[in-house]
């Protein structure tokens, strides 16, 4: 179920970007913004009008945290794929950085407007 919530996240993104660009091809790029713009006032009007429950009620006593902690986290199969996958995303990231410009190539004119 959390994998869906998260990924809903993306897809939701993808979708309104998509849907925003074909309406504002269409109809112009005002009626983008009204039409996506409106349904989130309105949500947002609703959740601020929620109430907030009482303090203290869902509270339960603080965790004991122990030294050997991080080897119970460990044993989690998923937990380790989660960490190997935001390894190699981090990875991904920073050898993107080496590669903006081609070895040998001057930069001397870069600020110039052509």
């Amino acid at each position: 179920m959390w994998g869906i919530w998260n990924a809903s996240h993306t897809a939701g993104a993808a979708g309104v970007l998509v849907l925003a660009g074909w309406l504002g091809q269409s109809y112009g790029w005002r009626q983008a913004f009204y039409l996506l713009g409106f349904p989130g006032l309105v949500l947002a009007l609703f959740v601020f009008l929620l109430r907030e429950p009482a303090r203290g009620r869902t509270e339960v006593a603080a965790a004991r945290y122990g030294r050997d902690d991080w080897k119970i986290l460990l044993r989690s199969v998923p937990l380790r794929y989660l960490y190997a996958g935001y390894a190699m995303f981090g990875i991904a990231a920073n050898v993107r950085s080496g590669t903006k410009r081609p070895a040998g190539t001057d930069c001397s004119g870069i600020d110039e407007l052509k």
